[in-house]
Protein backbone atom coordinates (compact mmCIF):
# COMPACT_ATOMS: atom_id res chain seq x y z
CA UNK A 1 0.00 0.00 0.00
CA UNK A 2 1.10 3.61 0.29
CA UNK A 3 1.92 6.05 3.08
CA UNK A 4 0.54 9.31 1.70
CA UNK A 5 -2.02 10.76 -0.66
CA UNK A 6 -0.87 14.06 -2.09
CA UNK A 7 -3.32 16.44 -3.73
CA UNK A 8 -2.66 19.95 -4.93
CA UNK A 9 -4.59 23.03 -5.88
CA UNK A 10 -4.26 26.65 -6.75
CA UNK A 11 -6.70 29.33 -5.60
CA UNK A 12 -9.20 28.39 -8.34
CA UNK A 13 -9.82 24.82 -7.15
CA UNK A 14 -9.23 25.16 -3.40
CA UNK A 15 -12.92 24.48 -2.75
CA UNK A 16 -12.25 20.79 -3.42
CA UNK A 17 -9.85 20.48 -0.46
CA UNK A 18 -12.46 19.68 2.25
CA UNK A 19 -14.43 16.95 0.46
CA UNK A 20 -11.32 15.33 -1.01
CA UNK A 21 -9.69 15.10 2.43
CA UNK A 22 -12.81 13.50 3.90
CA UNK A 23 -13.15 10.97 1.08
CA UNK A 24 -9.54 9.80 1.26
CA UNK A 25 -9.77 9.44 5.05
CA UNK A 26 -12.97 7.40 4.78
CA UNK A 27 -11.46 4.74 2.52
CA UNK A 28 -7.81 4.96 3.66
CA UNK A 29 -7.80 5.97 7.34
CA UNK A 30 -4.27 4.63 7.85
CA UNK A 31 -2.55 7.01 5.42
CA UNK A 32 -1.52 10.63 5.69
CA UNK A 33 -3.45 13.06 3.52
CA UNK A 34 -1.24 15.87 2.22
CA UNK A 35 -1.99 19.12 0.41
CA UNK A 36 0.29 21.17 -1.82
CA UNK A 37 -1.27 24.61 -2.18
CA UNK A 38 -0.15 27.17 -4.77
CA UNK A 39 -1.00 30.52 -3.28
CA UNK A 40 0.37 33.92 -2.32
CA UNK A 41 -1.12 33.40 1.16
CA UNK A 42 1.16 33.12 4.16
CA UNK A 43 1.30 30.45 6.90
CA UNK A 44 -0.78 32.61 9.26
CA UNK A 45 -3.66 33.03 6.80
CA UNK A 46 -7.01 31.77 8.10
CA UNK A 47 -7.52 29.35 5.19
CA UNK A 48 -4.01 27.90 5.54
CA UNK A 49 -4.54 27.39 9.27
CA UNK A 50 -7.83 25.61 8.52
CA UNK A 51 -6.13 23.35 5.95
CA UNK A 52 -3.43 22.46 8.48
CA UNK A 53 -6.10 21.37 10.95
CA UNK A 54 -7.65 18.89 8.51
CA UNK A 55 -4.67 17.72 6.42
CA UNK A 56 -1.71 15.85 7.90
CA UNK A 57 0.79 17.90 5.89
CA UNK A 58 0.32 21.19 4.06
CA UNK A 59 3.04 22.81 2.00
CA UNK A 60 2.65 26.21 0.39
CA UNK A 61 4.12 26.94 -3.02
CA UNK A 62 4.33 30.46 -4.38
CA UNK A 63 2.96 31.23 -7.85
CA UNK A 64 5.67 31.64 -10.51
CA UNK A 65 5.33 34.58 -12.85
CA UNK A 66 4.63 33.49 -16.41
CA UNK A 67 3.61 29.92 -15.49
CA UNK A 68 -0.09 29.10 -15.02
CA UNK A 69 -0.80 28.28 -11.38
CA UNK A 70 -2.54 25.07 -12.46
CA UNK A 71 0.78 23.85 -13.89
CA UNK A 72 2.67 24.88 -10.76
CA UNK A 73 0.09 22.95 -8.70
CA UNK A 74 0.65 19.80 -10.75
CA UNK A 75 4.41 19.97 -10.21
CA UNK A 76 4.07 20.87 -6.53
CA UNK A 77 2.66 17.39 -5.78
CA UNK A 78 5.83 15.79 -7.11
CA UNK A 79 8.05 18.24 -5.23
CA UNK A 80 6.18 17.47 -2.02
CA UNK A 81 6.50 13.71 -2.61
CA UNK A 82 10.23 14.07 -3.21
CA UNK A 83 10.62 15.64 0.24
CA UNK A 84 9.10 12.61 2.01
CA UNK A 85 12.09 10.31 1.73
CA UNK A 86 11.34 6.61 1.39
CA UNK A 87 7.61 7.00 1.95
CA UNK A 88 5.36 5.84 -0.86
CA UNK A 89 2.95 8.51 -2.08
CA UNK A 90 -0.02 8.38 -4.38
CA UNK A 91 -0.33 11.60 -6.35
CA UNK A 92 -3.90 12.55 -7.15
CA UNK A 93 -5.82 15.43 -8.67
CA UNK A 94 -7.68 17.55 -6.14
CA UNK A 95 -10.95 16.79 -7.88
CA UNK A 96 -10.44 13.01 -7.75
CA UNK A 97 -11.97 11.09 -4.87
CA UNK A 98 -11.96 7.35 -4.21
CA UNK A 99 -15.26 5.55 -4.52
CA UNK A 100 -14.01 2.37 -2.87
CA UNK A 101 -10.88 0.96 -1.33
CA UNK A 102 -10.38 -2.06 -3.62
CA UNK A 103 -10.11 -1.28 -7.29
Amino acid sequence: MFDNIIVSSDEYFKGFFPIVEQAWRKFFPEIKVCAAFVTAREEDDELVIKLKKSYDRVKLFKPIEGIPTKNVAKMSRFLMASSLGDQVSSIEDVDTIPLQRNY
